[in-house]
């Protein structure tokens, strides 16, 4: 079981897991920081943590064209590094799910930064017109099946190096 992902027989609100055994020691600190961007992609859809920075960014400098969000000048440095940080990992994991995993970083991606980029130009050079708010939705579709791809690739990878693994939904009441 990923350590860090899961932690065995935790109860985390309406959610239970057991694990199914074995351990991953040479991937834990990867599998929290994963775990730890989730959350992070979690709390920044609730928060715009992003925007927020952007904001920051704009007052140093003034940016348009593919630049226009400003965040991404700072995420792009960040997302180069964190590929880099990554790969190691990805190598570790059992071919399929690291290519799975890999994969669904990749869509992830293209909609989170790639998408941003493309709707800066267009909001730059036409606001909030159609074709932009087509990016959006392209850029909202994306991410979410990145993240689709990789509870896949993580309920796969489980699946191979822990099959007694179990994961269990009830309501708050228990019943």
């Amino acid at each position: 079981m990923p350590p860090g992902l899961v932690h065995r027989d935790d109860d985390v609100g309406c959610c239970r897991a057991h694990g199914g055994g074995g351990s991953d020691p040479a991937n834990a600190r990867p599998w929290f920081i994963l775990a730890t961007i989730f959350v992070y992609f979690s709390f920044d859809e609730v928060a715009s943590v992003h925007e927020k920075i952007g904001e920051v960014v704009a007052r140093l400098h003034s940016f348009s064209g593919v630049l226009t969000f400003a965040w991404v000048v700072v995420a792009g440095p960040v997302l180069v590094l964190g590929v880099l940080a990554f790969v190691p990992f990805l190598r570790r994991l059992p071919a399929p799910a690291g290519r799975r995993l890999f994969m669904a970083g990749v869509v992830f991606v293209a909609g989170a930064f790639g998408c941003e980029l493309v709707g800066g130009y267009l909001y730059s050079t036409g606001g909030r017109s159609f074709w932009y708010w087509v990016e959006v939705f392209a850029e909202e579709a994306l991410e979410m099946s990145g993240l689709v791809l990789a509870i896949g690739a993580i309920l796969g990878y489980l699946a191979t190096v822990a099959p007694r693994f179990t994961l269990g939904f009830s309501d708050r009441d228990g019943a």
